[in-house]
């Protein structure tokens, strides 16, 4: 991984929004300080899916494959092997008004791709 690990915090808008849309964040509780956390945080989580959030409305197929190799670099996760790495991009991402909506629709999508819309699965993310 060539940077550091971020995550949505609980309570935050984007953690709001993984809820609105059907998924339950993998970290849980009032978290202090930055949301950033190390390899082997997130393997002791071991998510069921990870979504990775780029607030790039442009983002170029090397960009992503990047994204998406920095995480199918650890096979243990749970999420790598069972290919529920995916990666969302878009200015909409930063929005904090009723377009959120959009984002929520789109959350739901990427769900419901990965077969876990309407089950209590982790989902983690990368802003």
């Amino acid at each position: 991984r060539t940077g550091p690990i971020y995550f949505v915090k609980p309570g935050s808008l984007h953690g709001a929004l993984l809820t609105a849309a059907g998924a339950r964040n993998a970290v849980e509780g009032a978290v202090q300080g930055a949301p950033i956390m190390s390899i082997e945080e997130i393997l002791r989580l071991d998510p069921d899916a990870i979504l990775i959030l780029v607030a790039n409305d442009e983002l170029p197929p090397e960009a992503r494959d990047q994204f998406l190799a920095d995480f199918r670099s650890l096979p243990t996760l749970r999420a790598v092997r069972d290919n529920r790495v995916r990666v969302l991009n878009g200015s909409i991402l930063l929005v904090t008004g009723p377009r959120v909506l959009v984002v929520i629709d789109r959350v739901a999508d990427l769900l419901r791709d990965m077969g876990l819309l309407g089950r209590t699965d982790h989902v983690e993310s990368n802003p």
